[in-house]
C-alpha cells in the first residue's frame, strides 16, 4: 500500500487518534516528520527502519520479506522511537558531532556528541558529552564522558575526526539537500530534517540527528545521486493526531511525592540530582507533611537550563519566611503564607499552600516561594 493510502486509512481507522507507541503511531510519525516516499520500495524502507527502532523485529522481518525491492536497509538501530515519554533504555540522546575512533576492545567505533553547555544567554559553562558506539552492531563502547570544554572548539572535530587508516566520507544535511565531502561518492538516502549528519565507512552510511544513531546499508546503483529533498516541515498537517498518552506510572508516582519516585527524577534530571534535606532544616511554619516529607526523603532536583528551569540546593542554606513580595509580578499568592524563599531558586517552588494538599505555588520571576500553610 502506498504511503498516500495508508496515511488515508489512518485518519477512518482512528477518526479520535492513533494510540502513542503502536505501528500506528509509527506510520503517523513518518508523515510528521515530513517523509514522502517517491515509490513502494523507499517507503517499505522507511517502514523497515521505524519497526526496527521501535523494537518491533519480527515486522522489521516481514517487511524485508514481502517481495518489495528496497534501496537501503537500516542495519541498526538507536534513533529514539516515536510517541515515547522520559529517558528510554539505551537511548543516544541528541547528536551534534560525530566522529570516528579505533580502540583496543570495540574495534572501529562512532564518536558522539551532545552539547550541554549552560548559561549561553550570559556566562556560558562550556561541556559536552562524548561517547562511543560500535560501527558494526550499534553497540555502546565504555561510559559516556563529560568534557568540559566548547564543542566548537574540540580538536577531533576538525582535524582528527577519523583516524589515518581509516577510509570515510563525511556528510552534512541542510534543508537543500546532502552535501558530501567527497563529490564523487554518491549520497546518503533522503532523510528528514532531524537527521543532519552522516559518515559512510565500512560500507554503510552511519547517520546522527536529533532523534540519536543509526547505520544504513546502501546496494550500489540503488539510489538516485541527486535526489529532491524534502521539506523541512510537511506543508499540510498530517491526517490523523496522537491521541493523548497515558502518565507513564513512575511520572505519576513523581506527582504523588512517593518516596521511591527519586529514582524517577534522577533517571530524567542526572544522578545525584536530588539533595534531601534533614527533618532540621524545615522550618516549623512549613506544615504539610507531603511537602515535608518530599524535601526530606526525595529533596528538590538540582537542575540547570532544562526549560528555562533553573533550581539550586537547598543544602547549606534555608528556607527563610518573608511577606509576598509588593513587585512580584503574581500579586495575590492565593494563600495566607507563610512564604519560605529561598535565595537562588530562579524558578521552581515547594510549596504546601494547604494543611491535606502540597501544590506548586505561584511565583516571583526573581525567587521562588514557598506557602507553608
Amino acid at each position: 500500500m502506498e504511503a498516500s493510502s495508508l496515511w488515508d486509512a489512518l485518519r477512518i481507522a482512528f477518526p479520535d487518534g492513533v494510540p502513542p507507541r503502536s505501528v500506528a503511531a509509527d506510520i503517523r510519525a513518518l508523515e510528521w516528520q515530513g517523509v514522502q516516499p517517491a515509490d513502494q520500495g523507499e517507503w517499505v524502507s522507511w517502514l523497515h527502519h521505524v519497526a526496527l527502532s521501535s523494537g518491533r523485529t519480527e515486522v522489521a522481518r516481514q517487511l524485508l520479506e514481502s517481495g518489495v525491492t528496497i534501496p537501503w536497509r537500516t542495519m541498526w538501530s538507536r534513533w529514539r522511537p516515536s510517541g515515547i515519554f522520559g529517558g528510554h533504555e539505551g537511548e543516544v540522546g541528541r547528536v551534534d558531532e560525530i566522529g570516528l575512533r579505533s580502540g583496543p576492545d570495540a574495534g572501529l567505533c562512532v564518536l558522539t556528541a551532545r552539547d550541554i553547555t549552560t548559561g549561553k544567554a550570559a556566562l556560558p559553562e562550556f561541556s559536552y558529552v562524548l561517547r562511543e558506539w560500535a560501527v558494526t552492531t550499534g553497540d555502546a563502547a565504555g561510559e559516556e564522558m563529560v568534557i568540559d570544554e566548547s564543542l566548537d572548539e574540540a580538536d577531533w572535530v576538525f582535524d582528527e575526526r577519523a583516524p589515518d587508516d581509516v577510509s570515510a566520507v563525511f556528510a552534512t544535511h541542510s534543508p537543500s539537500g546532502w552535501h558530501v565531502e567527497d563529490a564523487a561518492v554518491p549520497p546518503p538516502p533522503r532523510v528528514p530534517a532531524a537527521v543532519r549528519q552522516g559518515v559512510l565507512v565500512d560500507g554503510m552510511w552511519v547517520l546522527a540527528g536529533d532523534g540519536g544513531l543509526f547505520a544504513v546499508s546502501v546496494p550500489p546503483s540503488e539510489l538516485d545521486v541527486r535526489p529532491m529533498s524534502w521539506l523541512p516541515e510537511p506543508l499540510v498537517t498530517e491526517h490523523v493526531e496522537l491521541t493523548v498518552p497515558q502518565l507513564p506510572a513512575d511520572a505519576r508516582s513523581a506527582a504523588r511525592g512517593d518516596t521511591s519516585s527519586r529514582f524517577w527524577f534522577e533517571r530524567n534530571f542526572g544522578l545525584g540530582a536530588c539533595h534531601p534535606l534533614s527533618a532540621g532544616d524545615i522550618p516549623h511554619g512549613l506544615e504539610n507533611e507531603r511537602a515535608r516529607r518530599f524535601l526530606i526523603d526525595i529533596g528538590l532536583p538540582v537542575v540547570e537550563d532544562f526549560l528555562h528551569l533553573r533550581t539550586h540546593s537547598l543544602q547549606g542554606s534555608s528556607l527563610r519566611a518573608e511577606p509576598w513580595p509588593p513587585n512580584a509580578k503574581v500579586s495575590t499568592p492565593g494563600t495566607d503564607g507563610p512564604f519560605f524563599r529561598h535565595r537562588r531558586l530562579d524558578a521552581f517552588a515547594v510549596a504546601a499552600r494547604r494543611r491535606h494538599r502540597p501544590d506548586f505555588a505561584r511565583h516571583d520571576s526573581r525567587a521562588g516561594y514557598a506557602a507553608g500553610q
